[in-house]
Parts: structure tokens; sequence; C-alpha cells
């Protein structure tokens, strides 16, 4: 027997500050980390290598700076009731009587039969 069972429980809530996600400090930190590493290297092959090696690391550091940035925005929280409902089997067992078998005698031999009412004395 099928039990709809219902009650009222209190759901968190988690508001992030919008924002959108910009790559610009990335570029940037990647930009100047390639100039710095070109301006530092001595001879042509240096330069490829510090150029390359300072983008990579200025992109890194910039990152991390917007990283940290988009962490100081905290989240708000709030409660709200909300009604829940769970359906629930639950098993029932009856006894019903469906007919009665009765054995009885006419002319000396023995007969059954299946009645739908309980028989009396007589059939």
């Amino acid at each position: 027997i099928p039990e709809e069972e219902c009650w009222t429980e209190q759901v968190r809530y988690d508001d992030y500050p919008k924002s959108e996600r910009s790559h610009t400090s990335t570029i940037l930190g990647g930009i100047i980390g390639g100039a710095i590493g070109n301006a530092v290297g001595h001879r042509s092959k240096n330069k490829k290598i510090g150029t390359a090696v300072g983008a990579i690391l200025g992109a890194s550091v910039g990152s991390d700076i917007a990283s940290n940035e988009r962490r100081r925005y905290k989240t708000r929280s709030h409660y709200r009731d909300e009604q829940r409902c769970e359906t629930r089997h639950r098993i029932s067992y009856e006894e019903k009587v469906l007919g009665y078998h009765v054995w009885y005698r006419y002319k000396g031999e023995r007969y059954k039969t299946r009645m739908d009412q309980k028989p009396g004395k007589k059939i």
C-alpha cells in the first residue's frame, strides 16, 4: 500500500558573487614575463629560452593573482524551508475466505464440491 510521508526541511543555498572569468591577468603576466626574460638573456639563444621561461612564469603569476582576487569575495548563505515528500510502501496481509470445500455422501458415494457460502447441516 503506497503511503506518502511529507516533512519540512531547512535547505542551505549559497549565493556566489557573479564575476566574469577573465584571462587578462594571465595574458598580461605572460607578456611582462616574456619581456623580462628577453631582457635578461645575453645571447640570442639565451634570449629565446629566457623569453619562453619568463612568459610561462609570468602567466602563472598572473593567474595566481587573479585567483586570489576571486577568493576575496565571500559567499552568502541563506536557508529556506522546503517541503520534502517520499512515498513508502507498506505491506499489509489479510485473510479472506474465498470459498468452502465441502465433502458429502450421497447414495453411499463420497463427493466434494466448492461453495461460496458456509454450508449448513444440509446441502
